[in-house]
Order: structure tokens, then sequence, then C-alpha cells
């Protein structure tokens, strides 16, 4: 008995999710340098963006307190405090509205986002044998194209193999269909 080892194949790539992707990050990036832009009108410096990711109001309320409650009485409450220095809740709140918003995992210091996976695989054997078999078959009806130099309609072709193939109209080629393939359990 053979005993092989299963490896998806790797049969389409979501562009368009992944520029979304791209795009989103662009937009989490434009919002939290908004926000860092922001809170850099202060004297107080947040060291850590991560840190400060995790408890926002907790950091800027001591960042706050530490920066500017010596320069005022004790018995004065941090709203007060919050309006005498300029500091705007319900901008800062907006702004980091605006940056959680996006559910990007995103470093905020570095800016670094891991890339999500955009591809679509194989899950089973099964669906490795029909793919490799719905090759086979293409190629060898292109090989037999080119030997006898006859016009091979792809329409005939994928009426002909009852939805196992699809024609691809940006690369203009015929490839098996990944929904056949995906559908296979």
């Amino acid at each position: 008995m053979k005993n092989t080892k299963f490896e998806p194949i790797k049969l389409d790539y979501d562009s368009v999710a992944a520029a979304e992707w791209k795009q989103e990050l662009d937009i989490k990036i434009e919002h939290l340098d908004k926000l860092k832009d922001y809170l850099s009108n202060f004297m107080f410096e947040v060291t850590d963006y991560n840190l400060f990711k995790s408890e926002p109001a907790t950091t800027i309320c001591n960042l706050i307190t530490n920066s500017y409650g010596k320069d005022f009485p004790s018995y004065i409450n941090l709203d007060a405090l919050y309006t005498l220095v300029g500091f705007n809740q319900i901008e800062f709140n907006n702004l980091l509205h605006q940056v959680n918003s996006i559910s990007i995992d995103l470093d905020w210091n570095t800016y670094e986002a891991p890339f999500p996976e955009f591809h679509t695989y194989t899950i089973n054997q099964r669906q490795n044998d029909a793919y490799n078999l719905i090759t086979y078959a293409l190629n060898g009806i292109f090989a037999s194209r080119d030997k006898l130099g006859v016009h091979v309609f792809p329409f005939d072709i994928t009426k002909g193999m009852n939805g196992m193939v699809s024609f691809d109209m940006a690369k203009n080629l015929m490839r098996p269909n990944n929904n056949f393939i995906l559908n296979i359990k």
C-alpha cells in the first residue's frame, strides 16, 4: 500500500480581497497617524503605543495627571483638568474609534500587520486527484490542438466537461473549475 502525504494544491488567489485588505490597512494607518498627531499637541509623550492600545483611557488619564497635575490644585477633578489643558475627550474618543473600527491587527509602534492568506487551496486528496485529472485532460486537449493545428472553442470544452473546467477571461486560458474542485468532499 502506497502511503502518500496530502499536500494542498494552490487553486486561486483572491486579488480583490488582498487589495481591499491593503486599502483598509492604509486607512487604519492614516487614522492612527491622526490620533498620534492629536496626542503630540500635549506635553506628555506616549512611549509605547501598543501598551496605549490596550488601555487608552487609563493611559491618557495617567499621562495628563502626571504631566499637568502638579500645575493645578489637587481638588480639581479629572474632567476639569482635561478642559484646562485643552484635551478634548470627544475628539480623542472619535479618533480612537476610527482606528479601532478597522479590524486589522496592527502594531501601533511599527505599523506592521501580519498579511493574511488570500489563496484558496484544496483540502483533501480527492480534490487533488480531481484537479490533477482535469488538468491532465486539458493538457491532452491542448496538445492535440497544437499537433493537429485545429482551433478549440473554450465554450465547447466548458460545456462538454459539464462544469469541471472554466475559462479565465483575465488570463485567456482554460483551467479546472475551483468551485467544482472545492465541492468534492
